[in-house]
């Protein structure tokens, strides 16, 4: 309950309307996600990272959900090639696209 308002959102049927459908979204993101992951993986033959990339740990999976600089940092030119075609999509624009 929010104490200030003393309004019991959790029972809110809109509100949770709205979190059915971002979830949804999100579940639908995931799936695609996916998909350009497996795309870039054949289309790079497995190459995704820097050398710099697999020694610090980073996973290539990684690249495709965080930051736009951090993923052009760590990806491998190939990786940056493909991108250029099949550019990232983040939730952000999915979710904007899809709404």
């Amino acid at each position: 309950m929010d104490i200030r308002k003393g309004v019991d959102i959790s029972s809110s049927l809109i509100i949770r309307a709205a979190f059915d459908q971002w979830r949804e979204v999100r579940e639908e993101y995931q799936l695609v996600l996916e998909a350009h992951y497996r795309a870039a993986d054949d289309a790079t033959g497995g190459n995704l990272l820097t050398r710099d990339a697999r020694k610090r740990g980073i996973t290539s999976w990684s690249l495709f959900m965080g930051q736009e600089s951090r993923a052009q940092k760590w990806a491998s030119e190939e990786l940056k090639y493909h991108w250029q075609s099949h550019p990232r999509v983040t939730f952000a624009a999915y979710e904007k696209g899809r709404m």
